[in-house]
């Protein structure tokens, strides 16, 4: 096999989706004083119950567009936009977890619709079909919590301003909600 052929860079991607966790929740926020310690502590308490586990891909590592480019035979990419409007923001806190062992062997799976959806240039990916190969087993064992901010500027697009570890975030605080009051209409 050369380097060039797409079933290379396919293992590579399917070998990098099988080692990589994102556990989150998040909040949409209008206005700067919306981001406080109340806030990151209801979203602490969401995460216990609420936090959603999945593969994910990010402009770093795996590309959203080179997987979708490499998707097997049947296995379909759509891309969910952001539900954010100019102007607003997410709060997310998340465990991201870079040595996950989720196991799944593409010739299972026949028709696979994946969903990613934007948290900023992090996708995380969920299956909006009937056959999930991520729900096989897996375990994660990452912790470290960080809370990101990611905002819209103009109708469409995300970005994240902002991500540090969670107890840092009150150093934090007041730089993020001058930036989200630049960032408002």
């Amino acid at each position: 096999m050369s380097p060039n052929d797409p079933s290379v860079f396919w293992n590579d991607s399917i070998d990098y989706l099988k080692h990589v966790n994102i556990s989150y929740v998040y909040e949409i926020i209008k206005k700067s004083t919306e981001l406080n310690s109340k806030l990151i502590e209801d979203l602490k308490v969401r995460f216990e119950s609420e936090s959603a586990e999945m593969p994910f891909c990010n402009l770093g590592d795996v590309d959203l567009d080179d997987l979708e480019n490499d998707l097997p035979e049947g296995w379909t990419l759509r891309r969910e936009k952001t539900d954010l409007k100019p102007g607003e923001a997410l709060v997310v806190l998340a465990v991201i977890d870079y040595s996950a062992e989720r196991y799944f062997d593409v010739d299972d799976y026949k028709e696979v619709e994946i969903v990613a959806y934007d948290l900023g240039g992090c996708y995380p990916l969920s299956v909006g079909s009937d056959e999930n190969p991520f729900m096989e087993d897996y375990q994660t064992s990452a912790s470290d919590k960080t809370i990101s901010l990611v905002y819209c500027e103009e109708e469409g697009t995300v970005d994240t301003a902002f991500s540090c570890p969670i107890e840092k975030f009150s150093d934090s605080c007041n730089e993020w909600r001058e930036f989200i009051d630049s960032i408002q209409i």
